[in-house]
This record gives structure tokens, sequence and C-alpha cells, in this order.
């Protein structure tokens, strides 16, 4: 979703019964570098499809698309909103490197973990 300034992003996994939780951070880091070097033709082409049927779904009443123009407008304008289609349809590979580059990298995470008590291991509170 568009704002105005930058926001927070986030990634999670779920880790099943078992599973060190180091190993689904160490994966989804791993993820992270390969983003970072960039996304293949036929990933680019299904992340704009996904993003064309979220406007389409987004716009499914008047009720939804007047609260778009509402939203867009208090964080840009309504011209954003407008032409999403056309900006989607035109972003390329290398722009989706860079940009992944800029935002996914180290010094901007914060990581976290939770990792529940077993049953029966908690306070009754």
């Amino acid at each position: 979703m568009p704002t105005e300034d930058p926001f927070l992003y986030t990634v999670s996994a779920t880790a099943t019964e078992g599973t060190p939780l180091a190993s689904v951070e160490e994966a989804l880091l791993e993820s992270l570098a390969g983003v970072e070097q960039g996304i293949t033709d036929a990933e680019l082409i299904k992340a704009k499809a996904q993003l064309r049927a979220r406007l389409v779904f987004d716009s499914d009443s008047v009720t939804n698309i007047a609260h778009q123009l509402g939203y867009y407008e208090t964080i840009a304008n309504v011209d954003l909103f407008t032409t999403a289609p056309a900006r989607i349809a035109a972003v390329t590979l290398e722009e989706v490197a860079a940009a992944a580059r800029e935002v996914l990298m180290p010094a901007n995470r914060t990581i976290g973990w939770f990792e529940p008590l077993p049953v029966g291991s908690g306070s009754s509170k």
C-alpha cells in the first residue's frame, strides 16, 4: 500500500513444531537476499497481476472507490490512484531490485521472535 512516507514492511513465518526459530529466520533472510539480487520475470508478472487484481477488488463498489479516492488524496493525490495501473505495468526488474536493495537492507531491519510457552507451563492468569 502506498504511503506518503516510508512505512513498516512485515515479513513473517510460522515455524512447524520442532523447527528451530533460528533456522526460520535464516531462511527468511536468505529469501530477502535473493530479492535484493533481483526477481525473475515470472515473479514480476505474477506480482503485477496480483496488484492489478487488488486494484479491481478495491474498486468493486461505489463505497470502495470513494474510500480509495480519499485514501490516495491523503497520502499524495488522487492522480496516484488513477495512474496506478499504468505505473504498475511500467515497473521493470531493475527497478524492483533497486527498491529491494534500498528498503530491505540489514540496517532497516528489526527482527523478533514469538515463541509461545509449552502448553501447561504458563501462568493461569
